[in-house]
């Protein structure tokens, strides 16, 4: 973040996808929503050994952007930030760089879950932008720094009393 010079910063794990279109349409979507702190895309699961699952924005979020127009919505979600995570990947954010200057970089002290840390503190501050359509490829591996998906939510669990301190 440091090095960046762009107007926007966008995030991609080593290990997930982006659709060839997916920074216009974030660009497209934080030129309408100027307000937004964020502009998060949709997309899809994807592992090596089954069916790609759809819907990476989850929970209230995700049924609002579901019935949301076509070039998605921007909302104050705070409150449902705090209720869940309901952002997948960081592949799916863009933030404008002025954003991280207000706030500051990620929290490295956290090594699972520093990505919903920043969400949380961008929504404590910004509404933020969700656009539907299938843009990132997140890719589900069972070796990845937050390990398989049955030991997962208590892995994050441990990460999440120290953020919430934080805050």
């Amino acid at each position: 973040l440091a090095m960046a010079r762009g107007t926007y910063i966008a995030h991609l794990d080593g290990d997930d996808l982006w659709h060839p279109e997916k920074i216009a349409v974030q660009v497209d979507a934080a030129r309408r929503f100027p307000e937004a702190g964020m502009v998060v895309v949709d997309g899809h699961k994807f592992r090596e050994d089954g069916p790609d699952e759809p819907g990476l924005i989850r929970g209230a979020v995700g049924a609002r952007l579901a019935t949301a127009p076509e070039g998605g919505l921007c909302v104050q979600c705070y409150d449902a930030v705090m209720r869940g995570h309901f952002v997948a990947t960081p592949s799916q954010f863009m933030v404008p760089a002025a954003v991280y200057h207000v706030l500051g970089p990620w929290e490295t002290r956290l090594r699972l879950i520093s990505d919903s840390e920043m969400l949380l503190r961008i929504a404590l501050r910004y509404p933020i932008a969700f656009v539907p359509g299938d843009y990132v490829g997140y890719r589900y591996l069972p070796s990845s720094i937050s390990g398989p998906e049955e030991t997962r939510g208590f892995s994050w669990g441990l990460e999440l009393f120290p953020m919430l301190r934080f805050h």
